[in-house]
């Protein structure tokens, strides 16, 4: 086998070891590639000898000790579904509920449609709903519409649904029952939502409190109510009640304590109302261990399926296992012996009523942020120029933490949990009798400095990769095997903190990158991804100072593209130009996955479809009059490699531009203008400015029809400004647009004669789209209520602040627009 998969002879060690050694490595005087070369892919040179490292994490250390254990169980969530308010506090009801309240995310929870043909079970998130109120910190009760339900739609309701909702059942129902709350509640929708706003327009969420007498009759009347209006039939509520481990831990063995603990987590149900089997339950076990971090042993995970699910046969177990839908495994620290898994037996489960398993460490809750924050997660788009010094610095303060975690009071602690959900009615029966021999099969135990400082030093060795790629040329950097190596840097680093992307893509990355070997009849290499204890790169050198991957195996330019969500390798160089514009102005990335998706809008027939027009080509134009010879001058005078290059960069990112920069209301109780989610806007290209059909990109709108004068000396003056042309002083939105940064600087460097030809080119592009977000003087969007004659509105309805959009004078007719659902991601 030739580099980088040549036979060398194996040293197996520990992960204390591995530490020691990589300590050795990283001591002032060492050289540093032979750190990275060591930690990134085990490769170690002892004198003149080079070694392959094999990280044997289960070496040197053992499962805890029965007395060194401490073992607690704790209730962590409850769930209910029914058509009652049984809570014996009073209910926190919001007159608007906040569309963050929507649930949105999967709770592994499905709902059977009685009213479809099949009575199709779907997963619950994606039933149209909306918070009601709630009686506890860690509660809250939604409303749920299956018959409103559409596939592939959002759960989100619209404005208009909210507003019947609360105009035409939720207020009547509570004055019905409670008439001394009439003063309490806005007399409508429109009048809570302005009682609810500020002046800086922010909403306040604001909540009445109900009775708890009363909300049993308050669930009749306002179910009632709700079976009058078409869509919103058979409603039902589910209450959720989560992260109440704090509050719940016990002794597993100690049935006076399970009680005391299922009582305290019950305590805001009324007992005599709750119906045991409208309810699911997680009951978990951790495991704390004094001054370690502890981990599950992947080869233990089918020991812990078959305590958990002791009726299920081998057979059951084996499919399980070998299911993509129903086993996740989710190593740790890419080590292949230790990690937890994630697993939805299904009926496999049905016997046991386990409906859900989640086995994992909690390690993480060092680097665990719901907010966006250092230890997010990282893509490929993050190492180029424009944000790549962001990252370094980000990589230096969790590389910090890390230490922090290995060094500071004897180390953070990590415990193991186990956690299934099961019906209510088996809350005092799973999890009860531990069986010791199930940790000592299942669980490995380190002291924590050494697990701590084994991430560190992985952790440690990828920042310094990413500092070098900073600094790389461009030459250098456009390469495959740099591109390559700056995808699997990102994908380390999530490991390291999260879960890496799953994606085949990735998979394929993975496998290219590692060593491949022989297999037993030595007739075909295999990539050994795992085989070494850890995840390591075949190799990784620096030849010329920057470092890459071994040159063996490239991986194909449509692996590439994907993983940097571009739509050509070409755009991926671009990157990495010479910047026309200060770094300091540049966004990040846009997250798209090119030709896998389909846009969030539909073309009218009348309109072109044709994906690759404008996107950086050749555009089949309608020529207007600018002279007769622009197309001839332009072709003549002005054509040379980097003037149509930054012409492609400018078409291909102005629609992407333009919808990154578009406005919604300030609160998210209000249905969005814009109905792309952040990734469909950074997918948008040109030809959603040729659509008349814009009911899938607006769910309100006022337009109006532009002449022939002002569409070219208004609204395309304002996008491509003449060279030397005076701006507003505060121009907003045009300003932070890559497109408009490079027109400008385009502009900069032609000479007159030049940049008057080009723009006249660009003009011909313009005006091929139908329509445009009508600029104003200072900005590029503009939502103030038009008033005029001239404007129309989408839907039709009383003037109000929306998007407004200017049409081309020479396609002129109507854009269609009808009301829709907001879409996910808004709640």
């Amino acid at each position: 086998m030739n580099h980088p998969d040549e036979d060398l002879p194996e040293l197996q060690i520990s992960i204390q070891e591995f530490v020691i050694l990589a300590q050795n490595l990283s001591k002032p005087g060492q050289e540093l590639e032979k750190f990275i070369r060591f930690v990134l892919a085990g490769r170690l040179q002892i004198n003149d000898r080079l070694f392959r490292i094999f990280v044997n994490a289960r070496q040197g250390v053992a499962a805890p000790l029965l007395s060194d254990r401490q073992t607690y169980r704790d209730i962590d969530s409850a769930i209910g579904i029914n058509r009652d308010l049984p809570f014996t506090s009073s209910m926190a009801i919001f007159p608007l509920a906040a569309f963050r309240d929507t649930l949105t995310k999967d709770n592994h929870l499905k709902y059977s449609l009685t009213h479809l043909e099949g009575t199709p079970s779907i997963p619950i998130h994606k039933i149209p709903n909306m918070a009601l109120g709630t009686v506890h910190r860690r509660h809250i009760t939604r409303m749920f519409f299956p018959r409103m339900y559409q596939r592939g739609e959002s759960p989100a309701l619209s404005t208009e649904t909210r507003t019947l909702i609360y105009e035409q059942c939720l207020r009547p129902a509570v004055l019905d029952i409670n008439p001394i709350d009439q003063s309490r509640y806005p007399i409508t929708y429109s009048a809570a939502m302005a009682l609810y706003r500020d002046n800086n327009g922010h909403f306040h969420f604001g909540t009445i409190d109900f009775p708890s007498r009363l909300l049993s009759k308050l669930a009749t009347k306002l179910l009632g109510l709700f079976q009058e209006h078409e869509g919103l039939e058979d409603a039902f509520f589910v209450h959720e009640l989560r992260g109440t481990k704090g509050v719940s831990h016990h002794d597993p063995q100690n049935a006076e304590e399970r009680r005391r603990a299922l009582d305290d987590v019950f305590r805001i149900f009324d007992a005599q109302l709750l119906k045991v089997d409208e309810w699911v339950i997680d009951i978990a076990i951790e495991v704390r261990q004094s001054g370690h971090v502890l981990q599950w042993l992947t080869n233990g995970h089918r020991r812990i399926l078959e305590f958990l699910l002791p009726s299920a046969i081998e057979g059951k177990i084996d499919a399980i296992l070998a299911s993509k839908s129903q086993y996740l495994q989710d190593l740790s620290a890419q080590l292949g012996d230790i990690g937890g898994f994630r697993a939805l037996p299904a009926s496999r489960g049905k016997a046991d009523g386990v409906l859900y398993i989640n086995v994992y460490t909690t390690d993480k809750s060092a680097t665990y942020q719901l907010h966006d924050g250092i230890f997010k997660r990282r893509k490929p788009w993050h190492l180029f120029p424009g944000v790549i010094e962001k990252l370094v610095t980000d990589l230096e303060k969790i590389t910090d933490t890390f230490r922090d975690c290995g060094d500071t009071a004897g180390g953070l602690e990590g415990n193991a949990r186990m956690e299934i959900r099961v019906p209510l009615r088996l809350a005092d029966k799973v999890l009860v009798d531990i069986p010791d021999a199930l940790f000592q099969d299942t669980l490995v135990s380190y002291e924590c400095p050494t697990f701590w400082w084994f991430k560190y030093y992985r952790m440690a060795a990828l920042y310094h990769v990413v500092e070098n790629l900073q600094s790389a040329n461009r030459i250098t950097r456009i390469k495959p095997v740099s591109l390559s190596l700056g995808a699997l840097v990102t994908y380390q680093i999530n490991a390291l903190i999260y879960r890496p992307a799953e994606g085949r893509s990735e998979d394929i990355l993975l496998k290219a990158a590692c060593q491949h070997v022989l297999n037993d009849e030595n007739t075909a290499t295999h990539p050994i991804m795992y085989g070494r204890g850890v995840y390591f790169m075949s190799d990784i050198t620096s030849s010329d100072g920057t470092y890459r991957l071994p040159e063996a195996r490239i991986i194909g330019e449509d692996i590439l593209v994907d993983l940097y969500r571009r739509d050509f390798l070409e755009d991926i160089e671009a990157e990495f130009d010479e910047p026309l514009v200060p770094n300091k102005a540049l966004r990040e990335p846009p997250t798209r996955r090119s030709r896998k998706r389909t846009m969030a809008y539909v073309l009218h027939a009348s309109s072109s479809g044709e994906d690759d027009e404008a996107e950086g080509g050749d555009v089949p134009e309608t020529p207007r009059n600018v002279g007769g010879t622009a197309a001839s001058e332009f072709e003549e005078l002005v054509v040379d490699p980097r003037t149509t290059s930054r012409l492609s960069d400018i078409k291909r990112c102005f629609a992407s531009d333009i919808f990154q920069l578009a406005p919604n209301p300030k609160s998210d109780l209000e249905q969005p203008w814009i109905l792309l989610d952040p990734t469909q806007k950074e997918q948008t290209k040109i030809y959603i400015f040729r659509s008349q059909d814009i009911s899938q990109v607006f769910s309100q709108a006022q337009y109006r029809i532009m002449s022939g004068t002002d569409w070219k000396d208004t609204v395309f003056r304002r996008y491509f400004p003449a060279k030397g042309a005076t701006m507003a002083k505060a121009l907003q939105h045009f300003p932070s647009a890559s497109y408009y940064m490079l027109w400008e600087a385009l502009m900069n460097r032609l000479d007159e004669d030049k940049a008057k030809i080009t723009r006249d080119h660009i003009l011909n592009w313009f005006d091929t789209l139908r329509w445009v977000p009508h600029p104003e003087s200072d900005r590029m969007w503009s939502t103030r209520e038009a008033t005029g004659r001239s404007w129309v509105r989408v839907p039709p309805g009383p003037a109000q602040n929306c998007p407004r959009l200017a049409l081309n004078p020479r396609f002129g007719g109507e854009l269609g627009l009808n009301m829709v659902e907001c879409p996910t991601g808004t709640g």
